[in-house]
């Protein structure tokens, strides 16, 4: 049984290291980013400057607040979503004119 090594003849190695290369800076900072970005989500999740702990015990968690301000948002999207619609439907083209076809001849 005979075996090739696909790493010695692969005419394209030198093109997939220098593109690695090149992905590399990006890969870097995206992964710094990404640790940043959690570890600081995290590090402030639940902080707040009334109250020491993220939830006191034996007191409402903010459940009917919190709906509240989900209610007012969806409305206000929907709004949004119907006034766009008025504005693409009153600006739509409605180039409805024809054009004369035009002759050429003597009547």
């Amino acid at each position: 049984m005979l075996t090739v090594d696909a790493t010695i003849n692969d005419p394209y190695k030198n093109i997939k290291q220098q593109a690695f290369m090149r992905e590399l800076p990006m890969r870097t900072l995206g992964a710094a980013i990404l640790a940043t970005s959690l570890i600081a989500s995290s590090a402030f999740a639940g902080v707040d400057s009334n109250s020491s702990a993220p939830l006191a015990p034996g007191k409402a968690a903010g459940v009917k607040q919190a709906q509240m301000h989900g209610a007012l948002a969806w409305w206000l999207v929907g709004i949004g979503v119907v006034g766009l619609g008025i504005g693409l439907v009153a600006s739509g083209n409605g180039n409805n004119s024809s054009t004369p076809a035009t002759t050429t001849g003597t009547p």
